[in-house]
């Protein structure tokens, strides 16, 4: 059977961050979107831990393609709620490794720890399908996340009926790599990520978004999958 592949980060003399692929058919040399779902202690603090970290990030050849706070639950319990979505772009998890390499981020990862909690992620690859990118902040955006495999029926399925509403596909992936802590002499401590997949869709306006998710197909397809969450985001970037 083939071995899972996995790339390990040192981050300091005793703790190591272990990236690695869900299944054998996972390569952790493709491009990758690392899916950040977190509540913050201290936004002030947050917010200046990114533009500290913006240059590192960067540097690797990665980029944010997406930011936005929940400002409306649609479905969903409270432990599948967070405050905020981040969704950053890398050319492959090697170049993650880059990033916890370098120390000057070593140092500042230091304010982003004091800065959030509830942290979950994971590294998705896109699925594919046809996406309409915008920069636009006034539209209206959601994210669904779930748990469970999904096919490109469903997929399709969903896209379709969003046309319907005029709701368009913003971003769409599915887990394939985790984190995990390896502290010497102890078991690996899996990074909570509570999601398998996730969407995030946009529309013009609050209504033809709300349509969307109270749409009788929607909820059907809903049951396909478990614990779906969807609330509204205010996107910042």
């Amino acid at each position: 059977m083939k071995a899972l592949e996995e790339i390990t980060c040192r981050v300091s003399k005793k703790r190591a961050v272990i990236i690695r692929a869900i299944d054998a058919n996972v390569s952790l040399s493709n491009e990758v979107f690392a899916i950040n779902w977190f509540n913050t202690k201290n936004r002030s603090l947050y917010n200046f831990y990114n533009l500290l970290a913006a240059r590192s990030v960067y540097k690797v050849g990665a980029r944010p393609i997406f930011k936005g706070e929940i400002t409306k639950k649609l479905i969903g319990n409270s432990d599948q709620h967070r405050e905020m979505l981040l969704i950053v772009k890398y050319p492959s998890v090697a170049s993650f490794k880059s990033l916890l390499d370098n120390l000057y981020f070593k140092l500042i990862s230091v304010f982003r720890i004091k800065a959030v909690q509830d942290f979950n992620f994971g590294f998705s690859s896109k699925n594919d399908l046809s996406f309409n990118k915008t920069k636009d902040k006034s539209k209206i955006y959601i994210i669904h996340h779930y748990q469970g495999k999904v096919d490109h029926v469903w997929l399709q399925e969903m896209i379709n009926l969003a046309s319907k509403y005029k709701v368009h596909l913003f971003y769409s992936g599915s887990i394939s790599s985790r984190l995990y802590v390896k502290d010497k002499k102890k078991e690996d401590k899996t990074i909570p990520c509570m999601l398998d997949g996730v969407l995030v869709w946009y529309a013009d306006t609050e209504e033809d978004i709300t349509s969307f998710v109270v749409d009788k197909t929607y909820k059907n397809l809903l049951t396909q999958v478990a614990n779906s969450y969807v609330g509204i985001l205010k996107r910042s970037l």
